[in-house]
């Protein structure tokens, strides 16, 4: 299976796949998902995710996700993600920062007020996603292009941030991707990437086993994603 890497486990981008899956069937339960919001014309946009890995569950291991929105500030709502095993340990998390976007317009507008309301009774919340990456300026020391084709979109007609983690990841140095776990991921998403954008992912090794993530677009250079991961 192309979800399962040479050690028989689910591969990383895969598991935030169904952290994002089961948060999709939660804001359609609460009747606050995209569908729910299209005659607004206003859609939920990822804003950062900060990720954090125990391990990576092996072939055939049952696994639950638990989500739940942890908050709202004006022009930001959170939402927690906890993956557990089948004795109920903690195996992964992610917290996570969203807004809301006018479809038409493309422009961050105001969470309404009445969604407050989904913040009762909620479980003891993670941490707030990392405040600001900062930049590396140390060498590149591996890249990868990318074109966006129509299955990398998502209901925004943008690409799925799924993507943008399998792009960092994919252009890392293959002797890390072997011999290596990813441990942690912080992203934040800078802008856009549109259908037949071409994108530049680079790798800059900064300390030890942590590395800065670069994904720009090739026709302006903006950065449309910027991460750090660390690896053990």
């Amino acid at each position: 299976m192309q979800e399962i890497d040479h050690k028989k486990r689910l591969q990383a981008p895969e598991l935030v796949r169904l952290m994002q899956e089961a948060s999709m069937q939660h804001t359609i339960a609460l009747k606050a998902s995209v569908w729910d919001l299209e005659a607004e014309q206003v859609s939920w946009v990822l804003v950062k995710k900060e990720l954090h890995f125990e391990r990576f569950p092996e072939w055939g291991e049952e696994i639950t996700v638990e989500t739940y929105p942890s908050g709202l500030d004006r022009f930001l709502t959170f939402r927690d993600y906890i993956v557990k095993d089948s004795q109920s340990n903690i195996i992964a998390t992610a917290a996570t920062t969203w807004t809301l976007m006018h479809t038409a317009e493309r422009r961050i507008v105001r969470i309404p007020e009445r969604f407050s309301t989904l913040l009762t009774d909620i479980p003891d919340t993670l941490p707030r996603p990392f405040d600001k990456l900062i930049t590396s300026e140390s060498p590149v020391i591996n890249t990868a292009l990318f074109k966006i084709g129509y299955f990398h979109l998502d209901w925004n007609g943008h690409t799925n941030n799924v993507h943008f983690i399998r792009f960092l990841l994919e252009s890392m140095p293959d002797e890390l991707l072997f011999n290596h776990t990813l441990r942690s991921l912080k992203i934040q998403f800078k802008s856009e990437a549109m259908l037949h954008d071409q994108l530049e992912a680079s790798v800059i090794h900064t300390e030890n086993k942590e590395f800065f993530h670069r994904i720009k677009r090739i026709s302006d250079g903006k950065d449309v994603a910027i991460a750090v991961s660390e690896w053990i």
